[in-house]
């Protein structure tokens, strides 16, 4: 490992400028990773959000390098995206580019590979794998295209009934790419056993493979709110590796539980309740639902007025935020065994868990934790536990291979 005081570590993530989950956990990484010793900057993409939070950025006294907007043609003609990284790398001298997220969209690693420099790369999905970047189907956690034969994303028709198979063949051309650059690069993290061993299948040196804590801040989270509202809370993207395929069938279960759904759009809402035809729990009151939820600290409080949450996801999960969220607040958990879960989380310990697709007894566990108000204080210890563990600094300072 080198020195962290002299290592200097250009930051690629995703997205950076706003408030959404993916935004603060950026803006967390670059200033831990600042706390701890490294000298960092930042090299992201512009956009409506940049302009109200670059001049508490500069002031912060972090460097900031603009990106030039990914377009798929910068898989090939790759000249201003070459100039512009190599200018970056001349005046900042990295050690390390670290990339976090999507690896479609991260052209300069093939700059990195060409001129031999080192580099790490951080998914947050399974976008290096799944064309849907989030691999579940209703079946559960889907692994199909896991070894390579990516033609089966035609086959189960992953990117919708009415994609052209164009559309597939140049998703198909980027899980390749993105394939190459995983395999290549000097270093791979990840936020659990459970998820190198998934990069490991996948055919990632074991040796090059690190285990982090999650980046995620804190000071985001509101402390439990003694004055417990009457319902349970799911929020996410409305899709089926999320899960949101079986809240239906877990309500019509489930008949005394009040449900507040949180989904920030209104018109996803909409589709979402036509969908699922949920417009009889609507009226009758057992489902509220609520959108344009703009304020994370309104977001938060809705968490944490209820009496649990609902985190039943099916992919190879990595870590949702509002699981973090909260574990953090103490709130009880109702999940799957899928992805990190399976590590994780412990059945009445500091979550309730059900195997993936076992809705009897996930319906089950919600009425359990409902009525028991000594299992809910119980589980609270545990989920503040497991919250540290996942979240803890010192981890970072010793599980960090530059």
């Amino acid at each position: 490992m080198n020195d962290i005081n002299q290592t200097r570590i250009l930051f690629v993530p995703d997205s950076y400028w706003g408030g959404d989950s993916g935004h603060r956990s950026s803006q967390y990484t670059l200033k831990i990773l600042t706390k701890i010793g490294y000298k960092v900057a930042l090299y992201a993409m512009k956009d409506k959000q940049t302009k109200l939070q670059l001049d508490d950025f500069n002031q912060s006294g972090f460097k900031y390098y603009e990106q030039t907007p990914y377009s798929f043609k910068h898989q090939f003609i790759k000249t201003k995206i070459y100039t512009e990284f190599a200018e970056i790398l001349k005046e900042f001298r990295p050690n390390v580019v670290l990339y976090v997220g999507s690896i479609a969209n991260k052209t300069s690693i093939d700059y990195c590979i060409k001129h031999k420099i080192d580099y790490a790369i951080l998914p947050l999905t399974t976008e290096y794998y799944c064309a849907k970047n989030f691999a579940g189907r209703e079946e559960g956690s889907c692994y199909k295209c896991l070894n390579g034969n990516y033609f089966n994303s035609i086959v189960f028709r992953c990117l919708g009934k009415r994609t052209f198979v164009i559309q597939y063949f140049k998703k198909i051309l980027q899980l390749l790419l993105s394939k190459d650059r995983m395999l290549k690069a000097t270093y791979v993290l990840g936020y659990s056993e459970n998820q190198l061993s998934l990069l490991g299948k996948y055919g990632v040196n074991k040796k090059k493979c690190y285990e982090l804590p999650i980046f995620f801040d804190p000071k985001t989270t509101f402390k439990e709110d003694k004055a417990v509202g009457d319902y349970f809370v799911m929020s996410g993207q409305c899709i089926t590796a999320k899960g949101w395929h079986i809240v239906k069938s877990v309500i019509e279960r489930t008949p005394e539980i009040k449900y507040k759904l949180v989904i920030y759009n209104t018109e996803v809402a909409n589709e979402y309740i036509d969908k699922y035809r949920l417009h009889d729990y609507i009226k009758s009151g057992q489902i509220d639902i609520a959108s344009e939820v703009e304020e994370h600290g309104e977001f938060l409080s809705i968490i944490s007025k209820s009496i649990g949450v609902l985190v039943p996801s099916y992919y190879p999960t990595t870590g949702e935020f509002v699981l973090l969220e909260s574990l953090g607040m103490g709130k009880p958990i109702i999940a799957f065994n899928s992805g990190m879960h399976c590590e994780v989380l412990q059945h009445k310990v500091n979550a309730m868990v059900s195997s993936t697709g076992d809705l009897e007894d996930y319906a089950s566990n919600i009425i359990e934790v409902s009525n028991n108000k000594v299992l809910r204080s119980s589980l609270l210890k545990g989920a503040h536990l497991l919250y540290k563990e996942l979240t803890s600094v010192d981890k970072l300072r010793k599980n960090i291979p530059f």
